[in-house]
């Protein structure tokens, strides 16, 4: 039992060592070491989990077809918010955080562009995996004992934790949606419920109708 808690104690710091390293070492190259960091992440995960518990409960918690529904919703919910957020920060100056994220994930794809999807899709998996799987599902819930919205809660606040070594503002409050929205979605229906968000809504406010381009739309920018 030692052993086994010092290999989860390992996998739950993860995060402190790969995220700082991708968002300010490598910013450069954030999406790739990004992608990097989340798939290792996401791999001890399902090792960890597949091994002591059953990962089918905690990836499908309910009737598929509700399932997507519940995500479809929550993508809705989550991607307003962050349109919500981006004309808040315009009004509080902070937008140039937000244009931060916005050029680093530009300069980081290069010459890419075309991956840019593929490499969200793994991100947005392996966070899943990882974030709602392993911490909220597994950890909290399973091994702490702790459950409903507290859980949620809990693996929220530790996933904006990890972005705080950011230094911007409206990153670490969006982490912060991010992990109670999609935590909700897990605690209802499962990993693969939260994963559909994830997916969906980073190919939206990222690819294909960037917070930008909305609110320039709109003509708040």
């Amino acid at each position: 039992m030692p052993g086994y808690r010092a290999i989860d104690l390992a996998v739950v710091a993860m995060p402190l060592f790969f995220f700082p390293l991708s968002f300010i070492v490598f910013r450069e190259r954030f999406i790739a070491s990004m992608a990097i960091s989340t798939f290792i992440m996401g791999v001890a995960s399902i090792l960890i989990i597949s091994r002591r518990s059953d990962f089918r409960k905690i990836l499908l918690r309910g009737w598929i077809s509700s399932t997507v529904i519940l995500s479809m919703i929550a993508t809705v919910v989550l991607y307003f918010i962050f349109i919500a957020g981006g004309y808040v920060s315009i009004l509080m100056g902070l937008w140039p955080y937000v244009d931060m994220v916005y050029t680093s994930i530009q300069s980081s794809i290069g010459g890419y562009k075309d991956l840019l999807p593929l490499y969200l899709a793994i991100i947005g998996l392996m966070e899943e995996i990882f974030w709602r799987g392993f911490i909220q599902s597994y950890i909290v819930a399973e091994i702490l004992g702790i459950r409903g919205s507290i859980a949620m809660l809990l693996s929220s606040l530790y996933y904006t934790l990890v972005h705080i070594p950011t230094l911007n503002p409206p990153l670490i409050a969006g982490a912060f949606f991010v992990g109670i929205v999609t935590g909700f979605v897990a605690a209802r229906q499962g990993v693969l419920g939260s994963t559909i968000v994830h997916v969906v809504w980073l190919e939206l406010i990222v690819v294909y109708a960037p917070a930008s381009s909305v609110l320039g739309w709109l003509g708040v920018l």
